[in-house]
C-alpha cells in the first residue's frame, strides 16, 4: 500500500510539472523553443563524442558489426555542435507561431 502511495504522488508531481511545461511553451514561444534546440544539441553533441571515442576504443574485429559509429558520431556531432552555436538560425527553419495584433 505504501508503494502505491508513494506512485500516486509521483505521478501527481510528474502531472504538474509537465503542465507547467506546457504553460511554458505556451507563454514563452520562443525561448522556449530555443531552449530546446540547445538541449537536444547537447544532447546529440556528447552522444557523438561517445560514439566516436567507443569506435576508436573497439578491436579491430567488432569494425565490421560497429562500422556506423564512427560516420553517425561525427554526423551528430556536427549537428549538436549547430544547435548549440547557433539555435535562433536553426530555429527559422522551424514555423514560428504568429502572436494576435
Amino acid at each position: 500500500m505504501n508503494a502505491l502511495k508513494r506512485a500516486k504522488w509521483g505521478y501527481l508531481l510528474y502531472s504538474i510539472l509537465l503542465s507547467l511545461l506546457g504553460l511554458a511553451l505556451i507563454i514563452w514561444p520562443n525561448t522556449s523553443a530555443e531552449t530546446f534546440c540547445i538541449i537536444i544539441g547537447a544532447i546529440s553533441l556528447v552522444y557523438g563524442v561517445v560514439k566516436v571515442v567507443e569506435y576508436f576504443k573497439r578491436g579491430a574485429v567488432t569494425y565490421a558489426l560497429f562500422q556506423f559509429d564512427l560516420a553517425g558520431g561525427v554526423f551528430l556531432a556536427i549537428i549538436g555542435a549547430v544547435l548549440l552555436l547557433h539555435p535562433r538560425y536553426i530555429l527559422t527553419f522551424l514555423p514560428a507561431p504568429r502572436r494576435a495584433s
